[in-house]
């Protein structure tokens, strides 16, 4: 069995634009509770945290797997829209993963600044 980290993945507003971004916000209570689950029973993902707000979309977990957590979110939208998403989304592992959520919660990654 690999060794876990933490891996980050996801889409920004320095990414994507807001028409993207707003097609994997979770708008409703199902929608979140959908991706908890499937996050929850992922034999890959131990721990999974998920932040949706108007400027992004993330996915942190502690994972063997980053391409499990990067495949979490393309399992969320149709077929045709995978190729243009697989493209606009980061992923960091480790010690990047880290320094990007720092960044995150310290507002250094925000859109006002």
């Amino acid at each position: 069995m690999n060794k876990s980290e933490l891996v980050v993945v996801g889409l920004n507003h320095k990414t994507a634009d807001v028409t993207l971004r707003e097609k994997l916000s979770l708008v409703s209570n199902r929608e979140s509770k959908q991706i908890y689950r499937f996050l929850k029973k992922h034999p890959d993902i131990e721990e999974s945290l998920v932040l949706s707000t108007c400027n992004r979309f993330e996915i942190y977990a502690l994972s063997s797997s980053k391409e499990a957590v990067f495949q979490s979110i393309l399992d969320r939208l149709p077929p045709v829209e995978k190729q243009l998403f697989s493209e606009k989304l980061y992923c960091y592992t480790g010690l990047a993963a880290l320094e990007h959520l720092m960044q995150v919660l310290t507002g250094l990654n925000s859109a006002v600044i």
